[in-house]
C-alpha cells in the first residue's frame, strides 16, 4: 500500500470503521455549491487537477520534477492540495476571506496547524458550519488557478 500514494492519502483522511457515505455527502448541498463538494471529493480520492496529481499521467521515463510544480506562483514547489489551499501566493486574497469566514463560523479552526486544518477540511465529517464556506472557496480557488494558468508562466518565468 505504501507504493499506492492515492490509497495512502485517502487512508489519512478517511475513517476505516465508517460504513456508507461520509456525512458531508449525506448533507444537503445547494445546487450552486455542488461543484465545490465534487472538488472536495476529488481531493479526497486523489484525482484532482493539481499538478502533483496530473504529473502521474506523464510517463516515468519523461516525467521531471517540473511536471509537479505549481504554475500559479513562483515558489518552485509541488502543487499539492496543501500548497493550493494554504500556501500559494496566487490565491492569498480569496484564502484570507475563506480563513476569516471559517474561523468565525468554527472558532477551533483558527488555532490549529495547517496539516490539522487540511485534515479537518477533507475529513468524512467536516463540521456542517463550514461545509458551504469550504465549497465556495474551492470553486473560487480553482477559478483563480485557471486564471493564473491562462495568464502565462508563474512569476514571469520563461
Amino acid at each position: 500500500m505504501k507504493e499506492k500514494r492515492t490509497l495512502v492519502e485517502y487512508g489519512e483522511i478517511s475513517r476505516g470503521s465508517r460504513r456508507g457515505l461520509p456525512r458531508y455527502l449525506v448533507r444537503i448541498c445547494p445546487d450552486g455549491l455542488r461543484h465545490g463538494r465534487r472538488l472536495k471529493t476529488k481531493f479526497r480520492l486523489g484525482v484532482h487537477q493539481l499538478q502533483k496529481c496530473q504529473a502521474r499521467m506523464v510517463p516515468r521515463n519523461v516525467r521531471t520534477a517540473a511536471h509537479s510544480r505549481c504554475g500559479c506562483c513562483s515558489a518552485g514547489v509541488d502543487e499539492t492540495i496543501k500548497h493550493a489551499v494554504f500556501d500559494c501566493k496566487a490565491h492569498d486574497e480569496i484564502r484570507a476571506e475563506f480563513l476569516e469566514r471559517v474561523t468565525e463560523a468554527y472558532p477551533p479552526f483558527g488555532g490549529t496547524a495547517a496539516d490539522a486544518r487540511l485534515s479537518l477540511l477533507l475529513s468524512d465529517d467536516t463540521p456542517k458550519e463550514i461545509d458551504n464556506i469550504l465549497y465556495r472557496f474551492l470553486i473560487q480557488l480553482f477559478a483563480s488557478r485557471e486564471r493564473g494558468l491562462a495568464s502565462g508562466p508563474a512569476g514571469g518565468r520563461p
